[in-house]
């Protein structure tokens, strides 16, 4: 569903399974999601893209596809192609630990984001300015790491070593993650991090002045 300039909501895929939004695309027009539309088994996942105004999917063509951001300059897709086995297992480095993959649009090479010899998960990828942020355990506890693919260089960005980053998402030169419960406002220009602080009015009923 996305917003009318009514404001109302409009449905773009009517399949009767899960379709799961991934992103807008850069210039706002398509919106990519995953579906299981098209797989004979519930362990694949395929990546499509539906305009903004509605139409017939169309599929980008990768062979399993769970997460996925398309890059600024709209030429690759940063992508996680199974599903994350270490939601079960903390530090999994068994045989389908999370990887991301950056697939060329273009001559429909596939490069790899590095990982270290004895693995790690890593998954969230997230464009900006050109380069991929994106969560990983390979320093132990999941904190945010930038991928430059020019150098093929990783640098660590977060260093929380009391829990895990949860979950990552950006838009607008800024990335937003939980980490202990609380929702962080990262920018990466100046890697300066800041814990929002969100208040949400609420009725509240039991906490009323009442007979008890």
């Amino acid at each position: 569903l996305v917003p009318t300039e009514g404001g109302e909501p409009r449905r773009l895929t009517w399949h009767p399974g899960d379709d799961v939004v991934q992103d807008f695309t850069p210039d706002g027009k398509e919106v990519p999601f995953t579906s299981q539309r098209d797989v004979y088994t519930r362990r694949f996942w395929h990546l499509f893209r539906v305009g903004v105004d509605g139409g017939f999917p169309t599929g980008y063509g990768l062979p399993t596809c769970v997460k996925a951001t398309i890059s600024p300059d709209r030429t690759k897709i940063a992508y996680v192609p199974l599903n994350e086995a270490f939601t079960q297992w903390k530090n999994y480095r068994g045989g389908t630990a999370s990887r991301i993959f950056i697939y060329d649009l273009g001559d429909r090479s596939v490069v790899t984001v590095p990982q270290p010899k004895e693995r790690c998960n890593d998954t969230d990828p997230i464009w900006m300015g050109g380069k991929l942020y994106f969560r990983s355990d390979r320093a132990g506890e999941f904190n945010l790491f930038v991928y430059d693919p020019a150098t093929k260089g990783i640098s660590q960005v977060t260093r929380h070593a009391d829990f895990p980053i949860q979950s990552a998402s950006g838009g607008g030169n800024r990335i937003v993650y939980e980490q202990a419960g609380w929702l962080h406002l990262l920018e990466p220009d100046g890697g300066r991090t800041s814990r929002l602080k969100i208040g949400i009015a609420s009725e509240l009923i039991e906490t009323r002045p009442r007979f008890v």
